[in-house]
């Protein structure tokens, strides 16, 4: 028993880390460096997993979403109230205070109202990608046919 390790002796106790113990410290630096190797695959595991488990947990991922949204917001609108603030001289000023007590108030309306925010996020997406894909469908048959609408012919 005496000539025996135990898996507990492996592990550096506090002490030995709080009054620096070389050959633990050199241990725990060679192991990040190791981690540094490889941040690529950790990554993509990381997203991985948390994709996974957004796609598992569906409802909570969409008010995580939601709420991290509506913070962001606030902490813009107060960034863009305060550069509003520092930017007197310039004649933008009262478009970025608008904008930025905007930010605050929907940021703050999201945060207090999470489903009603993913509904109006929803919302939001669905009219923004449905008017880029229109432009994109009159762009698209704009260059196909350039002589087909709006163009006078110079006969």
């Amino acid at each position: 028993m005496r000539g025996e390790s135990r898996a507990s002796d492996a592990v550096p106790s506090l002490r030995q880390w709080k009054f620096g113990d070389k050959v633990a410290y050199k241990s725990m630096l060679s192991n990040i460096d190791s981690l540094r190797q490889h941040w690529g695959w950790l990554l993509a595991l990381g997203t991985l997993i948390v994709g996974v488990a957004a796609m598992i947990i569906t409802p909570t991922a969409t008010l995580a979403t939601v709420l991290v949204l509506g913070w962001l917001l606030i902490c813009s609108g107060v960034i863009e109230s305060i550069y509003a603030f520092q930017a007197r001289k310039w004649e933008g000023v009262f478009l970025h205070l608008i904008a930025g007590i905007l930010g605050v108030v929907i940021g703050l309306i999201v945060v207090t109202h999470p489903v009603a925010g993913a509904l109006g996020w929803t919302l939001l997406f669905a009219s923004f990608l449905t008017v880029i894909g229109i432009f994109r469908i009159v762009a698209a048959v704009r260059m196909k046919f350039p002589n087909l609408v709006g163009r006078p012919s110079t006969a």
